[in-house]
């Protein structure tokens, strides 16, 4: 008998100690962004551009929501579970985000125009693979070779620019113009 109730309280205590960890979760209900914008963790990498609540201000989250696949283009009202890392790791956030439910998805018209201020011009910027050009990753068409070109051109001077893209839909963009 005391060796069963022994048995309850380690199981008890075993318990307790594993739902503690879930008191460092928090439920937030964000909207990302249609594009992405450069940041830094270890490298230049995109980031999501997020807004909480009713507020202008912006805020990035460079690491991976998840369980989401952000597409160039469309609005997301989401709802995340927001965990804090500890250790947290030398290149990263102290959280994580884990995608608990898209509450909406909108998709912006062909044509929106998406202004990326002040883009540092590093090795992987702008890049060019074959005839495809990239934007830190994400692929972009051009419907102006010299201008795309120029750009390319410009990479890894350290110089800094604004990057107008274009949405031509299905999550695809195009160079429209650069400064």
């Amino acid at each position: 008998m005391k060796r069963n109730f022994f048995i309850m309280i380690v199981i008890l205590l075993i318990a307790a100690c594993n739902g503690s960890s879930d008191n460092n979760n928090e439920q937030r209900s964000i909207t990302v962004l249609p594009f992405q914008s450069p940041c830094f963790t270890m490298e230049q990498t995109l980031c999501l551009v997020t807004k909480t609540g009713a507020s202008d201000q912006t805020n990035m989250i460079a690491n991976e929501i998840i369980g989401f696949e952000h597409l160039w283009g469309y609005t997301y009202d989401i709802t995340v579970i927001v965990k804090e890392i500890t250790p947290p790791p030398a290149d990263g956030s102290n959280k994580s985000f884990t995608l608990k439910s898209v509450d909406n998805k909108s998709e912006d018209e062909v044509g929106t125009i998406y202004e990326i201020t002040n883009v540092e011009l590093l090795d992987r910027t702008i890049t060019k693979e074959d005839s495809v050009y990239f934007f830190i990753g994400k692929e972009f068409s051009c419907e102006n070779l010299d201008l795309c070109e120029s750009l390319l051109g410009m990479n890894n001077s350290g110089g800094i620019v604004d990057i107008q893209f274009e949405y031509i839909g299905d999550g695809e963009i195009s160079l429209k113009s650069w400064m």
